[in-house]
């Protein structure tokens, strides 16, 4: 109770001060933008623009500029209806399925920044730089880039191949080296994967994904590998596994296909080793390979069928 009195306390402190800090900053906005209106020829308005006027007179830069202001009104009234009518088009040509993959949220972010880029240009256009002259600092910008951010450059365009080539997507189970994970984020620089089980977080840059398989395009095999003794009876075990099995499908629903028992997998040691396998999601593998696990000892342990400890056996001559 304690603990949350003082939550509750710190909250409306925290929020005291954001109201006081946003009120300061509306009068300092206030006194240094409209004095001259409010109070002309006075004292009060003269120490005012020699103090705050100096980086707030807004309304003397408003009057020297107004024409080019009210210019900018169409331009940035122009790229705001194209980028809407680009966004449009974009969800019409695109299949409902399709709209909330990556390669479409990326291509329709493109649109918008480049169409920002190109609005960006025109403003600086209208405020009368030189074309030569903003060409050539776009140039020298991306010399820049070029030299200084090899390695973002070559995440992002990784990045870009990936998502438009499609090769995996956000939820997908996929293996990249030693480590499995489902794809949490997948971003034009970075993806980040997270393991199933341990919740574990591996974040890598695009470029040095260079062999990943995608685990989530095909249904994936889970296995159940049982052992009995020699001494029982093969046929006998083999038909009361096929009986079951039906039952063990319709039971659990994250069985797709099967399972089904496909033979002796091996003469070992110390037992025969039965396989059982079934089609599931990759995202379900291990779960069901624990239910098969499961499932096949409890249905040997009521019909007394042994599964064999490991022996060893050594011959006295």
């Amino acid at each position: 109770m304690a603990k949350k009195f003082s939550s509750s306390k710190e909250k409306r402190n925290n929020t005291l001060k954001v109201l006081i800090q946003s009120f300061v900053i509306v009068v300092v906005l206030f006194f240094g933008v409209f004095t001259n209106t409010l109070f002309p020829d006075t004292q009060f308005a003269e120490i005012v623009s020699l103090t705050l006027g100096k980086f707030l007179d807004l309304s003397t830069w408003v009057s020297a500029n107004y024409l080019k202001i009210i210019e900018l009104l169409p331009i940035l009234l122009f790229f705001w209806m194209l980028n809407k009518l680009l966004q449009r088009i974009l969800v019409l040509l695109t299949p409902p399925k399709k709209q909330k993959t990556a390669g479409f949220l990326l291509f329709g972010s493109a649109v918008k920044y480049a169409l920002g880029f190109l609005g960006v240009i025109f403003i600086i256009l209208a405020w009368g730089v030189e074309t030569t002259t903003l060409l050539a600092s776009l140039g020298l910008v991306g010399l820049v880039i070029s030299f200084g951010a090899q390695g973002l450059v070559e995440d992002v365009l990784s990045g870009l191949f990936l998502i438009m080539e499609n090769q995996y997507q956000v939820g997908d189970i996929v293996l990249l080296d030693d480590f499995r994970g489902r794809v949490d984020h997948l971003g034009l620089r970075t993806t980040r994967f997270v393991d199933p089980i341990t919740l574990d977080v591996r974040i890598v840059n695009n470029s040095e994904v260079k062999s990943l398989i995608n685990l989530s395009t095909e249904l994936s095999l889970a296995v159940c590998d049982m052992s009995i003794e020699y001494g029982e009876d093969l046929v006998k075990v083999e038909t009361l596994i096929n009986e079951y099995l039906p039952l063990l499908s319709k039971k659990h629903s994250l069985f797709l296909n099967g399972p089904s028992y496909v033979g002796v997998q091996a003469l070992a040691d110390s037992a025969v080793i039965l396989r059982i396998v079934a089609k599931v999601k990759e995202d379900n593998l291990q779960t069901a390979q624990r239910i098969l696990n499961r499932e096949l000892k409890l249905l040997f342990d009521q019909n007394g069928i042994n599964i064999p400890f490991p022996q060893l056996v050594l011959h006295n001559e």
